[in-house]
């Protein structure tokens, strides 16, 4: 079994947290089946995953593991900030 991009993020040293979102009841009528969201603590760690995925060849991981499966709209990003922990301990 291939192993997937999310088992592999951390052998290229990934700090980043994944996600799938799936549309829930109730929704509406929506016209995806998933969304793949990347969560960074900061832009360094964005950068260097970019790095990994461009230069160090991590995009030819990522067809591998997606086998033409996912099909891609424009990619977003938002910065956000916490501004209430809800009682979490910081890192």
């Amino acid at each position: 079994m291939e192993q997937s991009r999310a088992a592999q993020m951390p052998e290229t040293g990934s700090q980043a947290g994944t996600w799938l979102w799936y549309p829930g009841w109730g929704m509406g009528d929506i016209e995806y089946d998933c969304k793949r969201v990347l969560g960074h603590l900061d832009y360094v760690s964005i950068g260097d995953d970019f790095e990994s995925l461009t230069n160090g060849q991590g995009y030819v991981k990522s067809a591998e593991s997606f086998a033409g499966n996912v099909a891609c709209d424009s990619p977003r990003v938002y910065a956000a900030r916490l501004v209430r922990d809800g009682g979490v301990a910081a890192r």
